[in-house]
């Protein structure tokens, strides 16, 4: 992947209103896009020397932090597994790392919230009822994860299979408020669609809703009428 091999300070941000990607991926009436010049020329600093074109960074700092929680949460799983003590991390994250980092939060998540149907689930025996529905299974990770009949589907192994997470927990507020955020403010059932691709929440509809009502955005875009 382009994101393993690039470090983030070869990455630069170009705005809405000269990024050519958003007039196809938002749409444009054939008629506009046959006078667009921007779609056929690309944008007008392309004409300039590669030194004057705008550029906007990656938050370094951002990445800095990132890396620490990462090598934070990479220290603690080896010490608990006495493997890889001597392993490095790059001068930046890589999409791969990204992934590691979130897994070890997910199964450190699942370990407290649902240790004794993983210990169940290993033994071959019955979990309890509100998961047994659920078909879930450990993977190769030791990642609780939902099975069922989307097992043969064209779809991506997460999507086919998303990790459990319960719902009243600070992971779980903080993905639901990462995607809320990332697809610009969708509305609970929307959002649901986009977050079961990756995860599985327990009453995940309270747990959306609970975000969601607190986000002030929303609040300001839809404000609820007060009836004398």
């Amino acid at each position: 992947m382009i994101q393993d091999r690039i470090a983030p300070e070869f990455w630069y941000h170009l705005k809405s209103d000269v990024n050519v990607a958003d007039h196809g991926s938002r749409g444009m009436l054939p008629s506009d896009l046959l006078s667009c010049h921007q779609w056929w020329k690309g944008p007008d600093f392309f004409q300039e020397p590669e030194e004057q074109w705008p550029k906007s960074h990656i938050n370094k700092q951002l990445v800095e932090e990132t890396k620490k929680l990462y090598l934070s949460l990479k220290y603690l799983d080896s010490y608990k597994t006495q493997k890889n003590k001597n392993s490095k991390v790059g001068e930046s994250i890589t999409a791969r790392e990204w992934h590691e980092a979130l897994l070890l939060l997910v199964r450190h998540v699942q370990g407290v919230a649902f240790a004794e149907e993983i210990l169940k689930i290993k033994a071959n025996k019955i979990c309890s009822k509100p998961l047994r529905k659920l078909n879930p299974f450990v993977d190769d990770h030791n990642i609780l994860r939902v099975g069922g009949r989307l097992r043969n589907a064209d779809l991506s192994y997460d999507a086919k299979h998303p990790a459990l997470l319960p719902k009243n927990h600070r992971l779980t507020t903080l993905l639901v408020a990462y995607y809320h955020n990332k697809f610009f403010h969708p509305g609970a059932q929307a959002l649901q669609c986009l977050i079961v691709q990756n995860f599985w929440i327990i009453a995940a509809r309270k747990a959306i809703s609970s975000v969601i009502s607190k986000c002030c955005r929303c609040f300001r875009v839809n404000p609820k009428i007060l009836h004398p």
